[in-house]
C-alpha cells in the first residue's frame, strides 16, 4: 500500500534529521541511501554533529564541535564565563583536558561533550541557521521537526540527545538560529536512540561499564526532558528478538536505527494521526512518569506482598503496564 505524503500548504512538515556521534553518522548514511533511492519523498535536511571531524558526503550539514588547542586554553583561563556547570566539570575532570589528549573527542565521557558544545556555540548557531533556511527556501515547509538519532551509550550521542533539546528551548538559540523566521516554525524535537547493551558487553569491563552508565544516565535524564516537554517523543530501538538475534556491531546498529527512522518519517502522517488521540493526550492529562513500573518495583509488589501489582499508563509513551506486562 502506498504511503500518503500529500500535505496542505498550511501544514507542510520538514524534518531536520540530526545524527549525533558515530552511531548517529552510521544511521544518517543508511537513512540517506533509502531517502535517495525513494526519490526524496518528503522534505528533509540531514545534519551530523560530532566531536570527531570524520563525516560523510551523504550529510547535508556537518558541525564539528571537537576541541582545538586554543579552546582548551580559553576554558581553563576563565571557566566561569561558560557557566557554573562548565566550571564544575573543569574542577573535577582536569585530567581529560591536557593538550596531548584534550583534542581526541569525547572518549565515551558525556561531560567532555558538554564542554566542547559550550565553547563551540557559534558553529552550532551557524549550522542550524543554514539547515533551517534550506528547509524553508528549498522545500517551502511551514514547520521543522528536529529528530535526533544516536546511541544512548556513546559519550557524544548520549550527551547531545539531552543537551540539544535544552539548547533548543534557549531564547538565544531561537533568536540566532531562526533569524528572520517565526519562532513557531521550529517544533519540539523527537529522539531516536539505540540501547547498546550487547555492544557494551564485547568491550573490556571499564569501557563496558562506561557505555552502560551513559545509557542509564540518558534514560533518567530523558524522562526529565519529557516531563518538561522539551522532547515530544523518545523512541528506543532494541536489538534483540525472540529468535535470539542480537546486534552488537556498531555499524549494523546504525543501519537498523537509520532504517527505522526513515520508515517513521516516511509514514509520519499516519503515525501522527494515531498519536494525537493516544500518547499526546496522555502527556497532558497525567502527572508524568513515576518509575513505578520498573522491574524491581513490580517484583516487590507481586512476590513480597508490599502492595497490589502496579497498573500504570506512562503519559509520555502510552505504554500500559499491568503487573509488569505491557
Amino acid at each position: 500500500m502506498a504511503t500518503r505524503q500529500a500535505q496542505s500548504p498550511e501544514t507542510r512538515v520538514g524534518f531536520l534529521t540530526i545524527g549525533c556521534g558515530g552511531v548517529g553518522l552510521d544511521a544518517i548514511e543508511q537513512h540517506q541511501k533509502r531517502y535517495q533511492v525513494d526519490q526524496r519523498p518528503f522534505p528533509n535536511i540531514t545534519m551530523h554533529i560530532d566531536t570527531d571531524p570524520q563525516t560523510s558526503d551523504l550529510v547535508d550539514e556537518h558541525i564539528h564541535i571537537g576541541f582545538k588547542d586554543y579552546q582548551i586554553d580559553a576554558l581553563q583561563a576563565d571557566p566561569q564565563k561558560f557557566g557554573r556547570g562548565i566550571a564544575k566539570i573543569l574542577e573535577h575532570m582536569p585530567q581529560y583536558l591536557s593538550h596531548e589528549d584534550g583534542t581526541n573527542g569525547s572518549r565515551t565521557v558525556r561531560s567532555l561533550t558538554q564542554l566542547q558544545l559550550a565553547i563551540n556555540e557559534a558553529a552550532l548557531f551557524t549550522g542550524f541557521r543554514r539547515a533551517i533556511h534550506r528547509l524553508v527556501n528549498e522545500h517551502g515547509v511551514s514547520c521543522v521537526i528536529p529528530i535526533l538519532v544516536s546511541s544512548s551509550g556513546g559519550g557524544t550521542g548520549s550527551a547531545l540527545q539531552i543537551l540539544l533539546p535544552l539548547k533548543f528551548r534557549d531564547p538565544t538559540f531561537q533568536a540566532r538560529a531562526l533569524q528572520g523566521l517565526p519562532s513557531q516554525l521550529f517544533r519540539t524535537p523527537i529522539t531516536f536512540v539505540s540501547d547498546p547493551y550487547a555492544l557494551a558487553q564485547i568491550h573490556e569491563a571499564p569501557h563496558a561499564a562506561r557505555i552502560l552508565a551513559n545509557s542509564f544516565a540518558y534514560r533518567i535524564e530523558s524522562v526529565a526532558l519529557e516531563r518538561a516537554r522539551a522532547v515530544k517523543y523518545v523512541i528506543h530501538v532494541g536489538f534483540a528478538n525472540n529468535q535470539g538475534v542480537i546486534l552488537s556491531d556498531k555499524h549494523m546498529i546504525g543501519r537498523v536505527l537509520g532504517t527505522s527512522l526513515y520508515e517513521w518519517q516516511r509514514s509520519w502522517i499516519e503515525i501522527k494521526g494515531r498519536l494525537v488521540d493516544t500518547v499526546d493526550n496522555k502527556a497532558f492529562s497525567t502527572q508524568g512518569y513515576t518509575g513505578r513500573d520498573r522491574p524491581e518495583n513490580i517484583l516487590n509488589a507481586t512476590f513480597l506482598g508490599d502492595e497490589e501489582p502496579v497498573s500504570e499508563v506512562s503519559p509520555v509513551n502510552g505504554h500500559v503496564r499491568n503487573g509488569g506486562v505491557a
